[in-house]
């Protein structure tokens, strides 16, 4: 019975992520590891549990029965072959260090280890003989390179709920996954399935399997109630709502305070204007409404701006010399550079063609540029745009010499409306939003790579080299 309902547990949590993170690649891996964890249960129960039950107490027909059996020895094929291969892959998507189609052929060329080693099996029907020593070697390497990656990928998260929603994650898959291996590979010989029975050849450690699934379902239960935990979307969409709702309340702050200063303002060249035609000084009062086209051309570009920078971002892809881009920015931005004693250097890496959009990757780069000149209030100083290629990507760095951002402000320089200017200029801080939508519109990253106060900011771009 125990057996029976450690696979029903395992198989119940792959249901519920499943069901809940539609979607989501890694999350489908996920779902299939706790599958493929249950069908080693599943076929202990069915050999030794539900067959021999069956064969007592019924009267079932042989055809029924060996069914079964044949059904048994495929789950344990699954599970013994497929387990770690399938934490691989999991572990691969999640690291990001690789584009989609990348992923796809490092997914087919790890295929081919499991896949060999079920044909080398010395036996499959009517009595099936595994030999786990061997795929326990194979396995091991699998089982190290998949938690390299998962570290990768959780150093490399820059989002915080995200990155301790991951050490979650790997507190149950990671440490459940290195107990399976002790307990069902490195400390089994073999497993041989006949016509009565499953028996685990070198002692009956398997036995401690049913602690594993408790420690699973133990920490899975605590960890969805209170965070949500592998990718559960019900807990994630919260999480996005509330976190929009901050976003959305915050935007229409900054509008309300620029509107009212735009409106004092307004009512105050009304008087002076009224006054004015009181005492019939007709000039000065047209020269003053002027003023008034001023602050209405202020709050449209301002209403441009959000509209912009909020409206879904749709990319035109083409192959385009990243190189030519930033030169061409550069050289738009000199004038006003120039103007404010500011220098621009481009150095280049590298010289490589990406599929991108220009239009958005531009103002990305333009936006970034002006936010560098801005917190260069000295006068002085160098805006340095670089590019190299590393893994597989294009890296855009670009650096300044301004007053650097303050550390609490690092991790919410990528949110909708947020600024790190003074509160007396209006600003509709969507630039580095926009710029964060626009890379992960082209499947890259941008972050802070570095930051010190009185001495500048490097940001960083990263985009795929391959669409």
């Amino acid at each position: 019975m125990l057996f029976i309902l450690m696979f029903l547990t395992l198989w119940t949590i792959s249901f519920i992520i499943w069901r809940h993170a539609r979607g989501t690649g890694y999350v489908h891996w996920t779902a299939a590891l706790f599958l493929l964890g249950g069908c080693a249960s599943f076929s202990v129960s069915m050999i030794h549990v539900i067959l021999p039950f069956l064969r007592e107490h019924t009267v079932a027909p042989s055809l029924l029965l060996e069914t079964g059996r044949v059904i048994g020895i495929a789950a344990i094929h699954l599970y013994y072959h497929l387990i770690f291969y399938t934490f691989l892959m999991k572990s691969v998507m999640i690291s990001g260090l690789f584009a989609k189609r990348t992923t796809v052929w490092i997914g087919l060329a790890a295929f081919v280890i499991p896949l060999w080693s079920l044909l080398s099996q010395p036996g499959y029907y009517p009595v099936t003989v595994l030999n786990v020593q061997l795929i326990a070697v194979w396995t091991a390497v699998y089982f190290l390179a998949g938690v390299t990656c998962y570290v990768i990928g959780s150093i490399r998260e820059s989002n915080a709920v995200l990155k301790r929603n991951m050490l979650r994650t790997g507190a149950i898959v990671n440490t459940a996954l290195l107990l399976a291996y002790v307990s069902d590979f490195y400390s089994v010989a073999s497993v041989t399935i006949d016509d009565k029975d499953i028996m685990f050849a070198n002692g009956n450690h398997w036995n401690a399997n049913s602690l594993i699934v408790l420690w699973i379902l133990i920490l899975f239960v605590i960890f969805a109630l209170r965070y949500g935990i592998f990718g559960v979307r019900l807990k994630i969409e919260q999480q996005k709502l509330d976190y929009s709702i901050r976003a959305l309340t915050k935007g229409t702050a900054i509008l309300n305070h620029a509107l009212k200063n735009e409106v004092v303002k307004i009512n105050l060249i009304g008087e002076q204007v009224q006054h004015l035609l009181d005492r019939d000084e007709k000039a000065a009062a047209k020269e003053t409404v002027m003023h008034l086209f001023q602050i209405t051309d202020r709050m449209t570009a301002l209403f441009r701006k959000i509209g912009d920078q909020t409206e879904e971002i749709v990319l035109k892809k083409e192959p385009v010399r990243v190189n030519l881009l930033v030169d061409s920015i550069a050289a738009q931005l000199q004038p006003l550079a120039e103007s404010k004693g500011i220098s621009i250097r481009c150095t280049y890496l590298c010289d490589l063609e990406v599929s991108c959009d220009p239009h958005h990757l531009a103002e990305v780069l333009n936006n970034l540029c002006l936010n560098a000149m801005e917190a260069m209030t000295s006068g002085r100083g160098t805006i340095e745009i670089q590019t190299m290629a590393r893994g597989g990507r294009l890296h855009i760095t670009v650096r300044d010499e301004g007053q650097g951002i303050p550390k609490e402000m690092v991790g919410h320089v990528f949110t909708p409306f947020f600024s790190t200017k003074s509160s007396g200029s209006v600003h509709s801080g969507l630039g580095l939003s926009y710029c964060y939508n626009v890379l992960q519109k082209h499947a890259g990253s941008i972050k802070v790579l570095a930051t010190e106060a009185g001495k500048g900011t490097t940001i960083g771009l990263v985009l795929p080299l391959k669409d």
